[in-house]
Formats: structure tokens, sequence, C-alpha cells
């Protein structure tokens, strides 16, 4: 608005006494009482007297015309080809909080200033810009924010929005679509309330870009209110520091339902510098019914607990391309616990999610967790872990249950650094209600894992663990890298069903290499080999299999298409032998003088399973007659084993 600014061109006619008061104001002086930028403003635009023709050129420089006193009766046209309006719509685009009364000087409280603009825009929508300076808020200023607003500072920390004490409410509040957050700074130093900076209750299209956010519970809280929804949310490019927790998503209160929050983008933010608060926070936090979140590109450091904590919560969700580093507790956590938080409330637990690409280092306990509630027996599923850096856990690298998980081409690299005895690797619980089914663990590099103290596994598969594929692995103790101190490599327990293991490399462990516990259901390669028939009293030795690679043998069989009574004269025994270089050791022996042979039916050789086999040993079965003794038609034999 021009209020004060009168002018009269010098050539009208006019009192003497009149001109004398006449002041001479430069073309630039014009334009900066009307709070506008002659660069922005005339690039090819034109202002004039509104309804009256004369310009306002002719008004400064002289010619006929009058200069209004109002910019609502001041024309303004980008073009002639352009419409006219009023230079008032044209300041009215984005408005100051200054405008408002705002000083931005770090003294002088400018909530009720800074709430007036925002209120302002509100009506229509609109940009409120924030000069550079600092601008000192209230401790519960819960400033409301409403659609097609968009909050616009100087950038680079220059236009500083600041609590004089600890946030007990919001700073600000969206309750409405397509409002964005650009280039501010906003502070709450010594908060402890679980208040936030940025608290989101409803809406689509909500936006948080290039913002400095430092200090205090919160930094960005998605929080819709029951029954409503948060969705197209994007967090971009920001820096957040000094936070419990720098990105909220859900809530935790167990009275709540919530509404459902989807479609959230958190990409290429610096998370850092956590401080702890109470029992500690996250990086960025999930716990309640959210779906189709993306985190990717950023850097989260130092917090007081995880550095992603998928919480009960988390309904396909993409994390890739990461750096979490110095966290106290986990790199990423995923949790699955319906009893404690029902999908009612809390939405599906960790489900269809992808982690991909991240470098995961120096976690307190463990890099990547996948766990789930033992009291319950419920599970996560559909989970792919592929292409991570994983490296300087203190406990396990990854540890993970649940239904249909990928593990593949991940580098596992110099953790279990603790003195206790974990697993660089663990796969399943230990425990019935826990069962882990359905899982490929394909194509990784798990080198040099452990401590000097410490005797846990490279890979480790517990009890309970299902249809398990273990294939093309890289399991090994190098002593040219750093920590060469993985003594042992792979573990398979008992009461496993179908553990798959094939084409793996399993060397250099000081301790032992691969152990397999009784009662574990071990599947690996398999060769097959024909003898024929042989006539009653005919024998001979017979090559089953030359070792390729160290490894171990699972079991071994033979089957005859014809049957044999058990007889104890007239029989046959099936000796299986391994031959190592010149030396003959007998594995075991299989005769019908005590047990017969039902035709098309398999026989295995009892107490070979697991029996160790180095590279180039023979496995051949020599076969002897006593008294007459016994035919046997298509002779089959069947040798599985597992390479390491």
């Amino acid at each position: 608005m021009m209020k004060d600014l009168e002018y009269t061109s010098a050539t009208e006619p006019g009192d003497a006494e009149e001109a004398k008061l006449l002041r001479t104001i430069s073309r630039r002086k014009l334009l900066a009482s009307m709070g506008l930028s002659g660069a922005a403003l005339l690039s090819g635009g034109v202002l004039y007297a509104h309804g009256q023709g004369g310009s306002v050129t002719q008004s400064v420089y002289g010619g006929s015309g009058t200069f209004p006193h109002d910019a609502d009766e001041i024309a303004y046209q980008l073009a002639s080809t352009t419409p006219e309006r009023t230079v008032g719509d044209k300041q009215r685009e984005t408005v100051s909080v200054k405008d408002f009364g705002a000083t931005g000087d770090g003294t002088t409280d400018d909530t009720a200033a800074i709430r007036a603009a925002v209120d302002y825009a509100n009506v229509a929508g609109g940009t409120v810009y924030f000069p550079a300076g600092t601008y000192l808020v209230g401790s519960a200023p819960g400033i409301q924010v409403h659609s097609y607003v968009h909050l616009l500072g100087s950038g680079s920390g220059a236009s500083l929005i600041r609590t004089n004490g600890n946030l007990t409410a919001p700073m600000f509040n969206t309750v409405g679509s397509r409002i964005c957050f650009d280039r501010l700074a906003l502070q709450a130093p010594n908060t402890v309330n679980a208040a936030a900076l940025i608290n989101m209750t409803g809406g689509e299209n909500i936006t948080v870009h290039r913002c400095m956010l430092d200090g205090g519970h919160t930094a960005i809280w998605l929080s819709p209110r029951d029954g409503e929804s948060l969705s197209e949310v994007r967090i971009t490019d920001n820096t957040m520091e000094h936070f419990n927790f720098g990105v909220y998503i859900g809530s935790h209160h167990t009275q709540l339902i919530g509404g459902t929050i989807r479609n959230v983008i958190i990409d290429r933010n610096v998370i850092a510098k956590g401080q702890k608060i109470g029992d500690g926070g996250d990086g960025i936090k999930t716990v309640r019914s959210c779906s189709h979140l993306i985190i990717s590109s950023n850097y989260i450091a130092d917090q007081s607990r995880d550095a992603i904590d998928l919480f009960a919560s988390g309904d396909t969700v993409v994390i890739t391309g990461n750096i979490l580093v110095n966290c106290f507790v986990k790199g990423l956590d995923i949790k699955s616990d319906l009893q404690n938080y029902p999908e009612s409330k809390y939405g599906f637990n960790g489900r269809r999610l992808t982690i991909s690409g991240n470098i995961i280092d120096n976690s307190g306990l463990a890099g990547v967790a996948i766990s789930q509630n033992a009291d319950n027996g419920d599970y996560n599923y559909l989970i792919d872990v592929s292409h991570n850096q994983i490296s300087r856990s203190q406990n396990e690298a990854i540890t993970f249950s649940g239904r249909f998980i990928t593990l593949s081409h991940n580098h596992i690299f110099e953790n279990c650094l603790a003195s206790a005895s974990y697993h660089a690797v663990r796969i399943g619980k230990n425990l019935p209600i826990a069962l882990t089914k359905d899982v490929t663990i394909q194509s990784n590099m798990i080198v040099n894992n452990g401590s000097d103290a410490g005797a846990g596994h490279a890979l480790y598969i517990s009890a309970y663990v299902e249809d398990c594929l273990v294939q093309g692995n890289t399991i090994q103790n190098d002593p040219i890298l750093p920590n060469a101190k993985q003594k042992r490599g792979l573990y398979v327990n008992q009461l496993t069903k179908n553990i798959h293991v094939k084409d793996n490399r399993i060397t250099g462990h000081s301790t032992i290499d691969v152990t397999v516990v009784t009662n574990a259901d071990l599947l690996g390669e398999s060769s097959g080999v024909t003898i024929g028939s042989l006539a009653a009293g005919t024998g001979g030795e017979y090559a089953l299999l030359s070792m390729p690679r160290p490894g171990a043998i699972i079991r071994a069989t033979w089957i005859a298409s014809n049957g044999i009574a058990a007889d104890a004269t007239d029989y046959v025994v099936l000796d299986l032998r391994k031959r190592s270089g010149a030396t003959v050791t007998s594995l075991s022996q299989h005769s019908t003088a005590t047990t017969a042979v039902s035709a098309f039916t398999r026989s295995t050789f009892a107490n070979v399973k697991y029996v160790p086999v180095a590279k180039g040993d023979i496995l051949t079965v020599n076969i002897t007659q006593n008294g007459a003794g016994k035919e046997i038609k298509n002779g089959y034999f069947l040798i599985e084993y597992i390479e390491m």
C-alpha cells in the first residue's frame, strides 16, 4: 500500500505554495515505496494510473497524468497483450511476515505477526515470505497452515524461526492439502516434550523441502487424526539435527485409532546428531498404518536408538541408497507384533519390503533386524534384503525371522565385534512358534566377522527354519583383510527342514567350516550311478562320485528293482567307501543278512550323515556275495552331499 506517498507532475498547474511542498522522487524510490523490486516488476511490465491512462513513467519523469494513493489504484500489465490488474493484486501474490509486524530481530516475540500472516494466506492460499532474520516465537505457537499455502524463507538458514523456550505444542500444524515449507530454518532447543516443529494432521500433497530443522523432540511428525488420511507427502533435501526423532510417522497413543498414511517419500535428507529423550529415539520411525513409503538417499547418523525403525508398521516400503552410521542400537529395525499392536490400530506389520543398496556401518547392536513377537507367532513376510554393505555391527549384521524372505548379494564384513558369541547372519529364533519358512540366502559375501573371544558363526540357521535355499555364498575368513577372526562358518541346527545347501564356498575358518547338528534336514547336490544287474554270487567295487570340492556327505541310498529277503546264509554286503589317494576308509555297510530290501524302495546307509570329504576324494561301493549270494536287478546308487 502507498498511503504516505503523493505525487503531482511538475508540469501540472497548481498552487505555488503547494508546489514548494512537492518532493522530487526517483523511479527507484517510487518502486521501493511500493515494496517492489524494479527489476522483477518492470522486466517487461508496465505500470500506470489505473483507469487514467497516464503512465507511472510520465508521473515520475514528467508529462500528464496523476499518481494515486493506493496500490489497488495502480494498474499493472506484464505486456500489452496480457490482462490488466492492479499492483495490489501483484503484491498479494506473496505476503511478507514483516507486513504484519514481524521484526526478525531475535528478541521480539513474533508469534502473533507470523500467525496473522499465515492466517491471511489461509483464506485463499498464497506464499508467506520470511525475509532473512531470526523470528522468535513462544513455546506453544500452534500456527495453523491451511491448503494452498507456501511458507518460504531466504535459504541457507537465513530465515530462522526459533522458540523462546521448551516447545510444548507444534510450531506449525498442517490442516489441509498442497502445503509447502521451503528454505526455512526452524529451531526448538532444549525441547523434551512430545511436540514437533512441523506436525501434519491430514491432507495430501504436503512438502518440506530445503529446510534446516534443529533441536527438539521431533522434527516432522505425520500424525493424521482419527478417520483422516495423509498422503503424497514429500520430505526432501532437509537437514535435521539434535532431535529425539527426525521423522515420526504415526502415533504411539494406545487409545487412538488414527488415520492412514500412504505415499510418502523421504529423500536426500541429513538426519544426524540425535539427542536422547527418555528411552531415546530414531532417525525415522513408523508406528502406525503406513504404506507405500520410500526412504532413499538419506544420511542418518548418531541416533540414540535406530537409524530407521519400522515399529509394528510398514506395508510396501522401499529403503534404498541410504547411509546409516553410528547408531546406538540398530541400523534398521523391523518388528512384527500384532498381539500388542493390532492391525486395526497400527496397520499391518512389516510386509512387502525392499531393503537395497544401503551402507549400514557401526551399529551398536544389529545392522538389520527383522524380528517377530514369539508369543503369538505372527511374522513379517515378502522382504528382500539385497546389495547392502553391512559392517562393524557390535552384534549381528543381519538377523531375521518370518516368511518369504530373500537375502542376496550383500557384503557382510567385520561384524560381531562384541565379545559375546554373535552370528554375522542369523536366521530364525530357535522357537517353534516363531517358524521361519521359505527363505533364500544367495550370493552373499560373509567375510571376517567375529572377535577374539567370540564363538559365533558366519551363517547360523536356527531350529524351526524350513524350506531354505543357501546357494552361491562365499563364507570365508581371509587373513589378508582386517579382522580375520571368523572362526566358524555355516551352522545348521536340529529340527530344521528342507535346508538346501548348494554351490557355496566355505573356507578358512580356524575352528570349523560347517557344523550340521543331528536331526537337521539338509539337502544338497546329488549324484546318481546305475551299476546295472548282478547275478547271485557276483560283485565288485564301483565308483560313485569324485568330489569336485571339499564338502560332506548328507546321505547315501541304493535301490534295486527286485526285492531281496533277509537271509543269514546267502546274502549281499554293500560297503560304502571313501578313497583318499591310497587310503581306503569304510564309511558304512548294508547287509541283507539281517535287513531285507523291498523293490523300488530306497535303502539308506547308516552313520554317514555329514561325514566330511575332501576335494578329489572318491566315493565307491564294494559289493560282496556270501554263500550263494543274491541277485541284484538294476542297482542304482544315490549320493547326496554339500560342497564348501
